[in-house]
């Protein structure tokens, strides 16, 4: 079996889709937004992603996701090919840092749960 994830925009799309809502739901439940550590895109996209639409798809969910949670961190594969990844995110605009409401750098990766929380209702999926 082949994956044609790089082949097939609309593959793309619905993973745009996933991801913004596994977004929405960490943002939505207090736990998760606490432990959860980030997002990773794609795990070892292969070797030539970046010829196949890989920098602007990341671009369009990267927006897609901020529009959920600009704060929350996201992982993301150079695609075997380190040279060309750093040169694209090197000369893209820059990224906003994450902080709250008051312009503060956002320190929520310091936070830790209470050992008492618990959820009071099961995941959404």
């Amino acid at each position: 079996m082949k994956s044609e994830f790089w082949e097939s925009d609309q593959f793309r799309q619905r993973a745009t889709e996933v991801l913004v809502g596994i977004s929405r739901a960490i943002v939505q439940d207090p736990i998760m937004k606490v432990w959860v550590l980030g997002l990773q895109l794609v795990n070892e996209a292969i070797a030539g992603a970046g010829d196949r639409g890989m920098w602007s798809w990341y671009d369009s969910t990267l927006a897609a996701i901020a529009t959920v949670d600009s704060t929350l961190p996201v992982y993301l594969s150079d695609a075997w090919n380190s040279v060309p990844a750093l040169d694209v995110w090197l000369h893209s605009a820059p990224l906003p840092l994450p902080s709250d409401n008051n312009g503060h750098l956002s320190t929520r990766w310091a936070k830790t749960a209470p050992a008492s929380a618990t959820r009071s209702s099961p995941l959404p999926w």
